[in-house]
C-alpha cells in the first residue's frame, strides 16, 4: 500500500507559496503544481506573428458601412459582434485556404451542424435530453483539475417554442421519405405518461430557411423532453444551424450554434449528453459540426 505523508506550509510563507505553487488534483493524485506566470515577451511576439487579426482587420477597413452591418446582423443571431463573426470566418477561410469569405447569412453563421447519408444507410437520428433536472461537474475555481457537482434544473413553464434554420440536399431512398426536427414531451397525468410531439418537418431540397413551432397546452406535470432530428428513407445531407428551444423565458437549447454538435458524453455532462447523442446511426451515416462556405458546396 502507498504511503501517503503531508507537510504543513508555515503562515510566514503562505504569500510566496500563493505566488508561486496552486493546488492540483488532491483526490486520485494529491499534488501541487506551479503557477503560470505572464507570457514572455518573445511568447506573445511569436503568437502575434501568426495571427490572422492584422489581415482580417486590413480585409474590415475595406468594406462599406452596408456590409460592416451585414455582419452585425447576421451576428446578432450567434450572439458575436460583426467584427467578431468576420474574424471567425475569416480565419476558417484562411485555413481551408480559400479567397475571402462571402457575405454573411443570417440563417447560419460559420459553422453548422451536418447529417450526412450515405449507401447502405439511408437513416440518421440524434437527439439532445432535456430532463427536468440533472447534475454537472463544475471546475473549482482557483484549481486546476478539481471538480464539484452542480445541481442543473430546466424550470419548465409554458408555452415551449422550438425553432431551427436548416438546408437540405437529399433524395429518396425508400417508400416513406422523411425529414425534420421535433421535440418529444413527456408528463405525468392522473397516473399515466402522457408524450407530446411538436414538429417541423423539413423538405428535401429546402434552400436555408427557417421556422419555429410552438405548444401552450400540455395535460398534467412536464418531467421532461428531448428534442430530435430525423431523416428515414432518404440519400444526401442536411445542414442545420441557430436551434431554439425556449421555455421559462430563456432557450435551453445547448451548442445552439453548433459549434461542436458531436460532443455527447464528456467529463463535466456524465448523467447527459452534452450536446447531442446518436439513437439510430448506421454504416454510411455520421454527423457532426461543419465550416458551411458556399464555396465548399
Amino acid at each position: 500500500m502507498a504511503k501517503i505523508s503531508y507537510k504543513l506550509v508555515p503562515p510566514e510563507f503562505d504569500l510566496l507559496y500563493s505566488k508561486a505553487l496552486t493546488s492540483n488534483d488532491r483526490f486520485t493524485y494529491s499534488s501541487v503544481r506551479r503557477t503560470r506566470s505572464f507570457d514572455s515577451r518573445a511568447k506573445i511576439k511569436a503568437i502575434t506573428q501568426k495571427s490572422v487579426l492584422p489581415e482580417a482587420s486590413a480585409v474590415w477597413a475595406t468594406f462599406t458601412q452596408a456590409e460592416k452591418d451585414a455582419w452585425a446582423i447576421a451576428g446578432a443571431n450567434s450572439n458575436l459582434k460583426g467584427w467578431s463573426l468576420f474574424v471567425k470566418d475569416f480565419a476558417w477561410a484562411k485555413k481551408l485556404e480559400m479567397s475571402a469569405p462571402l457575405e454573411p447569412d443570417p440563417l447560419y453563421q460559420v459553422e453548422v451542424g451536418r447529417l450526412s447519408i450515405s449507401s447502405p444507410a439511408t437513416s440518421l437520428k440524434i437527439a439532445q435530453l432535456h430532463p427536468s433536472s440533472y447534475h454537472v461537474l463544475r471546475k473549482v475555481t482557483g484549481t486546476k483539475s478539481q471538480y464539484e457537482p452542480v445541481k442543473i434544473v430546466e424550470d419548465f413553464s409554458l408555452p415551449l417554442e422550438i425553432g431551427i434554420s436548416w438546408k437540405t440536399e437529399l433524395v429518396s431512398a425508400g417508400s416513406t421519405p422523411l425529414a425534420r426536427f421535433y421535440a418529444l414531451i413527456n408528463s405525468d397525468y392522473q397516473g399515466r405518461s402522457l408524450e407530446y410531439q411538436l414538429e417541423i418537418p423539413f423538405g428535401m431540397s429546402d434552400d436555408w430557411k427557417r421556422a419555429s413551432a410552438s405548444v401552450s397546452d400540455v395535460k398534467g406535470v412536464v418531467k421532461g423532453y428531448t428534442l430530435y432530428i430525423e431523416c428515414q428513407d432518404v440519400i444526401g445531407d442536411i445542414f442545420f444551424d441557430n436551434v431554439d428551444s425556449i421555455h421559462s423565458g430563456q432557450n435551453w437549447a445547448r451548442d445552439p450554434f453548433c459549434y461542436n454538435i458531436a460532443s455527447s458524453y464528456t467529463k463535466a455532462f456524465f448523467q447527459i449528453p452534452r450536446h447531442w447523442v446518436s439513437i439510430d446511426i448506421p454504416d454510411g451515416a455520421f454527423f457532426d459540426s461543419f465550416y458551411y462556405n458556399q464555396l465548399l458546396i
